[in-house]
């Protein structure tokens, strides 16, 4: 029975699991599709597609806009034939997926907000009448936010 633990990546990249070089090899693959893909498109489309997979003989491109979809799909025969005929493989058809590209989130900035002349005003004068030590700090530091112009 197989284990269900994960695995470190690092086994599986090296090879120290059974079956984990076929993933690789796999990948590698993948590389060498789309190399040879883009080799026998027009520059600008090949720079916008790569090999997602063969299945049953079919050539699955992904791309990241509808718009290159429509071209790549125009180009789908003629790759098909060429790839047969200069590279002897056995594919019957090309299928177009669109895959957005992945987008970096940057980790929000928090603005600093800046409070009224007025609100200012009367968080200094609430702190001037606590006992509070660190209470007083607090609302003296939020009142040093206020603008400095009269609202």
């Amino acid at each position: 029975m197989r284990s269900l633990k994960p695995q470190s990546l690092d086994k599986l990249l090296n090879g120290q699991r059974a079956g984990s070089s076929a993933v690789i090899e796999h990948a590698r693959l993948l590389r060498r599709l789309t190399q040879l893909v883009r080799a026998e498109l027009p520059a600008a489309c090949a720079a916008r597609c790569r090999v997602a997979s063969v299945r049953d003989n079919v050539l699955v491109l992904a791309t990241d806009s509808p718009a290159w979809s429509a071209r790549l799909r125009f180009h789908g025969p003629d790759l098909v034939r060429t790839l047969k005929r200069r590279h002897g493989l056995d594919v019957r058809s090309t299928r177009i997926l669109v895959v957005p590209p992945e987008t970096s989130l940057a980790p929000r900035v928090r603005q600093r907000s800046d409070i009224s002349h007025k609100s200012a005003t009367l968080l200094r004068e609430v702190a001037a009448g606590l006992a509070d030590p660190e209470l007083k700090i607090a609302l003296t530091r939020l009142a040093n936010r206020g603008r400095n112009n009269s609202d």
